[in-house]
Formats: structure tokens, C-alpha cells, sequence
């Protein structure tokens, strides 16, 4: 069997920004942000992490983890858009998954080369059946 070469992280992010902001999006492109509710396009959306990086690598590539959310949300009201993301991940997933959630964040990961090959092939397929 070949090796497949691994993409780089921000080839992967591109990807996966892009799946996780339009994975709830209407039919127009248009998708409510998870901590405030504002509707934008997906374009004009980031893509927030529930458990940031510094908290949970091991979470960083995970779409459960991963949705659309106002620059500000995202950005310079962090705090309150937490608030809101929050309540919003309990009322899709419920508590129980997000308490699961959390002690997945809380374990030790080291990336590896061929988790940046399953993400990439992973969203490369989200985003083709998006597409369709």
C-alpha cells in the first residue's frame, strides 16, 4: 500500500472550518451563531471550538466540538459567547455528552501525521456529500 502524504494543518483547518461552518446552514448559506444566535452567512462565520486547543487537543479536529460562531462570539466577547455556546451544546448534545466531552478534552493526545491524513480525508468527504 502507498503512504499518503500528509497534508499540512492549515490545508486540514481550511477544510474543516469550512465543513463545520456550513454543516448547519439553510439552503442559502446562512447560519446562526451556536453562543448568540445571530444569522450570517457562513463566510462571515467563524469556526468556534466548545474546548479551545489550549484546553482539549485532542478535540481540536472533532465537528462535535466545532461550529459556527460570530467573529465576536469567537473573538473579543469570548466570555460571553462561552456562556451561550454552552447552553447551546447542552440543548443539541445534552449534558451527558458534554460532560464526556469535557473528560476527552482533559486526556493527554499527541498528534500524529496520520490523524492530519484521517481529518483531511474525513472533512474532504463531509464537504463533497455537503456539496451534492
Amino acid at each position: 500500500m502507498k503512504n499518503k502524504k500528509t497534508p499540512s494543518k492549515s490545508t486540514v483547518w481550511k477544510k474543516c472550518s469550512e465543513y463545520n461552518r456550513r454543516k448547519n446552514a439553510d439552503t442559502d448559506g446562512h447560519v446562526a451563531c451556536c453562543s448568540c444566535g445571530k444569522v450570517k452567512h457562513w463566510k462571515e462565520q467563524d469556526c468556534g471550538h466548545f474546548y479551545p486547543r489550549s484546553n482539549g487537543k485532542a478535540l481540536y479536529w472533532t465537528p462535535e466540538n466545532l461550529h459556527a460562531q460570530c467573529r465576536g462570539c469567537n473573538g473579543y466577547h469570548k466570555e460571553r459567547g462561552k456562556i451561550g455556546y454552552t447552553k447551546f451544546m447542552i440543548d443539541k448534545y445534552g449534558r451527558e455528552f458534554v460532560d464526556n466531552l469535557e473528560q476527552r478534552a482533559r486526556g493527554i493526545y499527541r498528534e500524529r501525521k496520520s490523524d492530519l491524513v484521517y481529518w483531511n480525508e474525513f472533512y474532504t468527504s463531509r464537504l463533497k456529500a455537503l456539496n451534492e
